[in-house]
């Protein structure tokens, strides 16, 4: 069967004559009513009421046009969508990320580009990148801690907690404290996060501690910088921390005391109608995250 024949007969019905449809492809009438007349009797029904002056589907025309349209949708549908496979995806990408989010992620972002190096990818470092994700125009976004309700679509990649570190040097000036009550007379460096609260008071799963504050920063980049150089210690989230104890850089404290476990999330639309290079950035990000990135907490 002819799928020229199937979308000719679309095209009369919505036209209602063999004539307009004639006009409209440059055809002979004849032909148009012919090739209708072929797949009539391909079909072994008849399509339409045929007069002189009216052409009309009958029952079983009616039927046949209702899922006729439908397959043929999909098959235009089906020839889109291998079209765009065999082209070069391209575009643009808005990803938001928290302020303090490890700068690897950059090198993930490279990686994909390598892959696909007319996709551009667009950075938003905001600490409402879930809650303002609309407002943003984000494409898609990292999330870290609580989630509200949403018609955003998120996915868990990774589970991290906060951990007492320092540096050898702040080691060997103060030596290893061995309880967690030890933090109240020793110099430590706290966060403030964007909501205004203040992180002074160390929470673990097995108890708390208000730290001796010697520094204050709203700015987690800058925090672990300022435990990095020694100046103090630190209760940062293990998934920018965890490098760092890897390369001797900073040591766990007190490894026994941690904070409670939080989730960190991909965060973007429900996926009908994404763009190509959205959605390739999206199965990129999951992929990936899991083993690459090194996030931190977010509102």
């Amino acid at each position: 069967m002819r799928t020229e024949n199937l979308a000719l007969f679309i095209s009369v019905v919505q036209h209602g004559s063999f004539s307009s449809v004639a006009k409209l492809n440059d055809l002979p009438r004849a032909n148009v009513s012919r090739r209708i007349a072929e797949l009539e009797e391909e079909l072994g029904v008849t399509l339409f009421n045929r007069t002189t002056r009216h052409l009309s589907l009958t029952p079983i025309g009616q039927l046949y046009y209702n899922d006729i349209t439908v397959a043929m949708d999909a098959l235009d549908q089906a020839h889109n969508n291998l079209k765009a496979a065999n082209e070069v995806p391209s575009g643009k990408v808005k990803f938001g990320l928290p302020p303090s989010s490890d700068m690897r992620t950059t090198k993930l972002i490279g990686d994909f580009q390598a892959l696909y190096p007319e996709i551009e990818i667009e950075l938003f470092m905001t600490s409402g990148s879930y809650s303002n994700f609309h407002q943003l125009g984000l494409d898609v976004a990292l999330h870290a801690g609580e989630l509200t309700p949403s018609d955003l679509v998120v996915q868990k990649f990774a589970e991290f907690s906060s951990r007492i570190v320092a540096s050898p040097q702040f080691i060997e000036q103060h030596g290893v404290p061995m309880e967690l009550a030890a933090l109240a007379h020793l110099p430590c460096v706290c966060l403030r996060w964007p909501d205004g609260e203040l992180e002074d008071e160390w929470e673990t799963l097995k108890g708390k501690v208000k730290v001796q504050r010697k520094l204050t920063t709203n700015s987690l980049g800058l925090l672990l910088k300022i435990v990095l150089d020694g100046q103090a210690a630190g209760f940062i989230p293990d998934l920018i921390s965890h490098f760092h104890i890897d390369s001797g850089e900073l040591i766990n404290i007190l490894p026994q005391y941690q904070s409670a476990p939080t989730n960190a999330y991909i965060v973007f639309p429900k996926r009908d109608g994404l763009p190509l290079a959205n959605q390739l950035f999206i199965d990129y990000l999951k992929a990936e995250l899991p083993s690459s990135v090194r996030l931190t907490r977010s509102m």
